[in-house]
């Protein structure tokens, strides 16, 4: 079955690693605007590939995919912003309905809680939590469930992370 995860993350924590790691041998395409992963390549019709375009072209792209491709959006606060949250959530309402989704896993990575839409919150499977740079009245309002798991990485070291099923 198909799989949300959404990483959490302020910058050098390990958020791209843990992703790397994740979707190494599988296939996948990746929504790059820093050029992070500069050994997929640009073509979309391979297993293994890497995207910069228009975020509803990478959605048609994610579609095309068959089953157990990782679609990974790097950067998503930016990816979501504007029209393109309304398709997005289209897209996920197939995660209710796995006919709809074919299989393909979806990976979300913010920088902050705060920054991750209540949609999101709603639709993911799995939380992967490093440290953020959050407040912690928004987090505590924003996100309860993730609150406890924010509260236990304040004083770990860095690149420390939590994996978080969403109940």
């Amino acid at each position: 079955m198909a799989k949300c995860i959404t990483i959490i993350a302020m910058t050098g924590q390990g958020k791209t690693t843990f992703t790397k790691q994740t979707i190494q041998g599988n296939p996948c395409i990746v929504y790059d605007i820093n050029g992070e992963y500069e050994d997929l390549p640009f073509d979309v019709g391979q297993a293994r590939s890497r995207f910069f375009g228009k975020p509803m072209e990478f959605i048609d792209a994610c579609k095309e995919k068959h089953g157990g491709t990782f679609c990974v959006f790097e950067e998503a606060t930016g990816f979501l912003a504007g029209r393109t949250g309304l398709e997005m959530r289209q897209f996920l309402i197939g995660k209710r309905h796995p006919q709809n989704l074919g299989g393909r896993n979806i990976i979300f990575i913010f920088h902050t809680i705060a920054s991750v839409p209540p949609f999101i919150l709603d639709m993911s499977d799995y939380f992967v939590l490093f440290k953020t740079g959050d407040n912690f009245q928004n987090v505590k309002r924003k996100a309860p469930k993730l609150y406890p798991h924010f509260m236990r990485l304040q004083g770990a070291k860095k690149y420390s992370k939590l994996i978080i099923k969403n109940v």
